[in-house]
């Protein structure tokens, strides 16, 4: 048999297939545009490498075969952790510190944590977003350090401190349309770098004397006090208490008086003679007789 009818009856039992195949494609590059995005995730759709959706929802969707649209599908509101430490060395080899309004250097390490909000904003309208994250992180950080307490940040304004760090962050975000939203941000250490550990430590003990001597002093402070109180209390109760007896006293002799005039009144002879009598009673029991006080005899 010849080589061409050979071609020609192969060509004839695989024209079928071919054209299947010829109508296939299509229908297959068609539906190559179907796609899904599941509840945590959101698409972001592209026409020619320009954005034309940037918040796809969840569901079935389609879009133009590749190359006319494309579609990337990223985590939605899913919550993220950034680690900005300040105690790694830098560019000189310096370790980067923190100096605090009160002149005191800190080895400091934040976790922020956040998510994207607006994922077109996130993808297109700033280069590299967790960068410029990091960078805002550390320049905020920075400057409300330099206006804080050490004895502060480590008590009572760490959250304070936190708290500001995240709002004035957030707002140049904003500003910016990064996209992305801050949900916390922690300080996850807060120590003495250990350059001047040494003098931080010294530092610390100081005040810490410094705090227990003003206890002290005021405890007894508060004693002596408490003493004074009660013993001028006291003195106070004994001058009361001797005020009333001499009062009382007095009030029996005035008493008594009163009714000697009354009785002198009634009979003054009997009552004169009476008073004189026990006037002598009480006189002459107090006389020491001497024989040097009695009169000489006359011979």
């Amino acid at each position: 048999m010849p080589v061409s009818s050979d071609w020609q009856y192969v060509w004839l039992r695989s024209r079928p297939i071919l054209l299947g195949l010829l109508l296939l494609l299509p229908l297959l590059y068609g539906l190559s545009g179907l796609y899904s995005v599941s509840n945590e995730q959101r698409g972001v759709r592209y026409r020619f490498g320009a954005l034309v959706d940037e918040s796809v929802p969840p569901g079935m969707h389609y879009h133009l075969p590749f190359p006319i649209e494309r579609v990337e599908l990223r985590p939605a509101a899913t919550v993220q952790s950034l680690e900005v430490s300040f105690t790694e060395l830098g560019v000189e080899m310096q370790p980067k510190e923190l100096a605090t309004g009160d002149n005191n250097l800190l080895a400091v390490v934040l976790v922020v944590q956040y998510s994207t909000q607006d994922l077109g904003q996130f993808l297109h309208h700033i280069q590299r977003p967790v960068e410029v994250l990091e960078n805002l992180i550390q320049a905020n950080a920075t400057r409300l350090m330099a206006r804080a307490n050490t004895d502060n940040l480590l008590t009572t304004g760490r959250h304070q401190f936190q708290q500001a760090l995240l709002r004035n962050t957030q707002q140049h975000l904003d500003r910016l349309e990064s996209g992305i939203r801050l949900s916390a941000v922690q300080l996850k250490a807060l120590t003495p770098p250990a350059s001047v550990k040494s003098a931080f430590d010294r530092v610390d003990r100081a005040r810490t004397e410094k705090r227990k001597l003003i206890s002290d002093a005021r405890s007894a402070q508060n004693s002596a006090r408490a003493k004074a109180r009660a013993d001028a209390r006291k003195v106070r109760l004994t001058a009361q208490a001797s005020a009333e007896e001499i009062v009382s006293a007095a009030q029996g002799e005035a008493a008594r008086y009163a009714a000697l005039l009354k009785e002198y009144q009634q009979a003054p002879q009997a009552m004169g003679h009476k008073l004189y009598t026990d006037a002598l009673g009480r006189i002459l029991p107090n006389i020491q007789w001497s024989a040097a006080s009695t009169p000489n005899k006359q011979h």
